[in-house]
């Protein structure tokens, strides 16, 4: 349906046309490729190697910041999000069910 319009929802972000696609493709693409070039990843990457080997942290620590580092995050938008949405659920009246009902009466 977009398309037969000519106006892709992320083509048109710039001008509402097809021609918008390049403006945001084309410095996207430069961007990556200079990032590519740079090799900064492989400068972070030895940094922080050199930065925990300095530190003295055993590898069990490591493995076990690394894990905290991605889920903590992710469970602290999640709790976010069941508040709001439980918020949300109550102020409209409905039923939430037998295990939210224990915590609120």
């Amino acid at each position: 349906m977009f398309l037969a319009l000519g106006r892709h929802p992320i083509a048109g972000v710039c001008t509402g046309h097809i021609a918008g696609f390049p403006v945001v493709c084309l410095p996207a693409s430069i961007l990556i490729d200079l990032f590519h070039k740079s090799n900064l990843t492989t400068i972070i990457a030895i940094s922080g190697a050199n930065l925990f080997k300095n530190l003295n942290v055993g590898v069990l620590p490591l493995m076990l910041m690394f894990a905290l580092s991605l889920m903590l995050p992710y469970s602290l938008f999640l709790l976010i999000f069941r508040v709001i949405y439980l918020g949300i659920w109550l102020l409209l009246g409905l039923d939430t069910g037998p295990g939210v009902s224990i915590f609120i009466r």
